[in-house]
């Protein structure tokens, strides 16, 4: 496996592991999954929309912001 390939990995268990983090912490504050779900899945959809600029090569983990256009 390539060191790209354990990047890209790396990064897919990071989100994961931050949508379901997300997930829970709404789950906690609504005490409903299903609102839960739709918040959560609302705030990513909001997070990744919008052209934004990629990352620096080597620079680890990702940055998430709001595209305030």
């Amino acid at each position: 496996m390539s060191d790209k390939d354990k990047e890209i990995i790396n990064g897919a268990n990071t989100l994961a592991l931050q949508y379901f983090t997300t997930y829970n912490w709404m789950l906690q504050l609504t005490g409903n999954s299903e609102e839960a779900i739709r918040l959560t899945s609302s705030l990513f959809e909001a997070m990744f929309a919008g052209n934004r600029p990629w990352p620096e090569p080597g620079a680890g983990g990702f940055t998430l912001y709001w595209d305030r256009r």
